[in-house]
C-alpha cells in the first residue's frame, strides 16, 4: 500500500486576503456602530427619563403652589418676579405672563411705599433681618385697588449658598383689617357715648344735689 499524499491547501491570493480583511473590518465596524448606537439610545432614554422626572417634579411643585391659599412670589436681587402662584395672580388681577419678568416694586406697589419696601427687601437680601420676620404692606391691583398683605419672607440661595433673591408668602388681610377697624371705631363710639352720658348726668346732679360722685 502506497503513501497517501494530502494535497496542500492553496495559499490565498492577495485579492482573497484583502477581501477577507475588508469583510472582517466591516463586521467590526458594524459591531462597534451597533454598540455605539445602543449606548446613544441608552443615553437618550436616560436623558428622557431625567427630563420626565424633572417635569413631574416641576408639575408637582406648581400644583402645590397653585393649591396654596396664600400669595406666593419669588423675586430676584434685581426686584424682578421669577415665579408667582395662581392665588397671587388672582389677588393682583393679572395673568402669570403679565407679572413674571416685571419689577415687583415698580409695578405692583403703591408709589408712596416703593422706597420703604425696597429698603426692607435690601435688608433681607443682605441678611441684616431675620428671613421670617412679619411685615404688612399694601399691593396694587391691576385696576388701581389696594389690598393689604401680611408677609413672611425667606432668602433664596444658590448651590454655593449665595443669596439670589427672596421667596415671600402673603395673606390678604384687607377684609380682616377693615373688620378690626370697624370694631375699634364702634367700641370708641360706645365709650364716647357712655362718657357723654356720664358727664351729662354728673352735670345734672351738680345742678340739683351737688353729688360728690361727680
Amino acid at each position: 500500500m502506497g503513501l497517501e499524499i494530502t494535497p496542500m491547501t492553496p495559499k490565498p491570493t492577495y485579492e482573497e486576503f484583502e477581501s477577507e480583511r475588508v469583510h472582517s473590518e466591516s463586521l467590526m465596524r458594524s459591531a462597534l456602530e451597533r454598540k455605539r448606537t445602543s449606548k446613544q439610545e441608552e443615553e437618550i432614554a436616560e436623558h428622557k427619563r431625567t427630563e420626565d422626572s424633572l417635569r413631574d417634579e416641576r408639575n408637582n411643585a406648581n400644583m402645590y403652589l397653585d393649591i396654596a391659599g396664600v400669595l406666593l412670589v419669588a423675586i430676584n436681587t434685581e426686584g424682578v418676579v421669577t415665579l408667582i402662584n395662581r392665588k397671587g395672580c388672582e389677588i393682583l388681577g393679572y395673568e402669570e405672563k403679565e407679572i413674571c419678568g416685571k419689577n415687583w416694586f415698580d409695578n405692583f406697589l403703591p408709589k408712596n411705599l416703593v422706597d420703604q419696601v425696597k429698603s426692607i427687601s435690601s435688608l433681607l437680601l443682605s441678611g441684616e433681618i431675620e428671613p421670617a420676620e412679619y411685615f404688612e404692606n399694601p399691593i396694587l391691583k391691576k385696576h388701581g385697588e389696594e389690598r393689604l398683605i401680611a408677609w413672611r419672607n425667606t432668602a433664596l440661595r444658590d448651590g454655593r449658598g449665595e443669596i439670589i433673591g427672596h421667596f415671600s408668602s402673603g395673606k390678604d388681610i384687607t377684609e380682616r383689617k377693615k373688620a378690626q377697624d370697624a370694631l375699634r371705631d364702634n367700641e370708641q363710639m360706645v365709650a364716647d357715648n357712655i362718657r357723654f352720658r356720664t358727664n351729662r348726668d354728673c352735670d345734672h346732679r351738680r345742678g340739683n344735689t351737688r353729688d360728690s360722685r361727680c
